[in-house]
């Protein structure tokens, strides 16, 4: 397992990613893979959570920031956001094309987390 010092700056590479729509639709709906590995939510979604092991951090960030409050905040919304959206997904399986996924108003809740 990596250790938070890795870890954080990596969670925050990916909410950058994901607040830059047009990095996400080169990717997403153009397929141009050149500059990420992020191919889709899917291949998000396990970089955060399986590669990244975002819920052990998440339920450590008090311990691990202690005088970041704003920070823990943002950082535990962007994952429990990135959880919502894959339930949509499983719900609304329209959401499973990128194009249709990254105009949606549950993608915009997940960029503004």
């Amino acid at each position: 397992m990596i250790d938070f010092k890795t870890w954080l700056p990596q969670i925050m590479g990916y909410c950058e990613f994901v607040a830059d729509d047009a990095a996400l639709r080169h990717a997403w709906v153009n397929h141009d893979f050149s500059e990420t590995s992020v191919t889709n939510f899917d291949e998000l979604y396990e970089q955060v959570f399986d590669d990244l092991d975002a819920d052990h951090f998440a339920i450590n960030l008090v311990a691990h920031m202690p005088n970041a409050a704003m920070a823990r905040t943002a950082i535990a919304a962007f994952l429990t956001s990135l959880k919502e959206m894959d339930r949509n997904r499983s719900e609304n399986p329209e959401l499973l094309n990128s194009s249709v996924l990254l105009d949606s108003g549950q993608w915009q809740r997940v960029r503004v987390a």
